[in-house]
């Protein structure tokens, strides 16, 4: 989807377009737990993974008929197998490291093999992108600063993004005791004020650029998990549901904004590999925060009853992400120091 808004959307259009699709790619964390709560609360869990099956089949069906378009600069490389096998496993052994952190605990020694092994991975990957023959990604683009820092910005607000859709849920049900159909409808509201924002906001990117759109982004990601964090105490549905609608006006402002921004950081051939890379990063982004988020909930109640290590490990996973939010402030305003440094 991406890919074809970069390659065939003029780029004063660019923020518009890029808007609306991340629209559609924001609300899934969103209307999931509340589409899963719904049919659980009325139907079964099953339900959940039948009713999807029509939407599936119509959207193959529009999609043979109605997308078309080649890779640029593919010629006749052949696929990268084993960068894909070690990346895949890379990510992988990530996942299970912090899985085993939540089962067994942050000082258990299966935790500590995990990241050894993960950091071997991790060097070995990093050593076949530089010497490979062949590139599943052309990973030359990382060298420059501003695309490495909005990569960062698009993964971070992602990762806050589905942190967040795992850890509200699971704390509306497990210490306010809200129904599987409450729990998701809380994030509704929050869903339907990213949607408007998404567009909105890549329009505002077509006439003013994106720094404005980035640091107010972060900004109000930072509030809003400030407040998710001061307010832990406090929560009912209503206020979670509150102060999610703020964070998701942050991160609708910036989640669009940042890939369009990086879209046009990289000439014309080189564009599918940012897309694959920052497309790559988005879905790993949802993999590792939902791990990280139930490990760090998991290892409190490892050690308290469930519901006070629940609270525990939200307040603090709120404050992880937190300082997550406040190093993707620093991260725009890092870039903006680069631009008018390269003025």
């Amino acid at each position: 989807m991406f890919q074809l808004i970069f390659t065939y959307v003029p780029r004063n259009q660019l923020g518009t377009y890029t808007g609306l699709a991340s629209v559609i790619v924001s609300l899934a964390p969103a209307l999931g737990p509340t589409y899963g709560g719904i049919l659980t609360s009325v139907w079964s869990w099953r339900a959940i993974f039948v009713g999807i099956v029509p939407l599936l089949a119509l959207l193959a069906i529009l999609g043979a008929f109605n997308i078309s378009g080649k890779a640029l600069g593919v010629g006749d490389k052949k696929f990268d197998y084993l960068g894909a096998i070690l990346l895949a496993i890379t990510f992988t052994s990530l996942l299970f490291m912090f899985n085993n952190a939540g089962t067994h605990g942050w000082l258990s020694p299966n935790f500590g093999l995990w990241c050894l092994w993960s950091i071997v991975m991790i060097g070995a990957m990093v050593t076949y992108a530089i010497k490979g023959r062949r590139q599943l990604i052309d990973y030359s683009i990382l060298k420059l600063p501003i695309l490495r820092l909005r990569l960062f910005n698009y993964f971070g607000l992602q990762f806050i993004n589905i942190g967040l859709s795992f850890v509200l849920p699971l704390f509306a049900q497990t210490v306010l005791g809200a129904s599987a159909m409450t729990a998701g409808l809380m994030m509704l509201p929050g869903a339907i004020v990213g949607a408007i924002t998404g567009p909105i906001a890549g329009r505002i990117y077509d006439k003013q650029g994106p720094t404005t759109l980035l640091t107010f982004s972060a900004i109000m990601a930072s509030a809003a998990l400030l407040l998710f964090w001061l307010t832990t105490d406090y929560f009912t549905v209503i206020i979670m549901a509150v102060i999610y609608a703020l964070l998701r006006v942050g991160f609708n402002t910036g989640f669009g904004t940042a890939i369009s921004d990086g879209s046009t950081r990289v000439p014309l051939p080189q564009k599918s590999d940012q897309n694959s890379m920052f497309s790559m990063m988005q879905q790993y982004a949802g993999s590792i925060g939902t791990s990280i988020m139930s490990a760090v909930i998991a290892g409190y109640e490892i050690h308290h009853p469930t519901v006070t290590g629940t609270i525990m490990g939200s307040k603090l996973d709120f404050l992880l992400l937190f300082v997550l939010a406040i190093a993707i402030l620093i991260s725009v305003l890092h870039v903006k120091r680069l631009e008018i440094g390269q003025n």
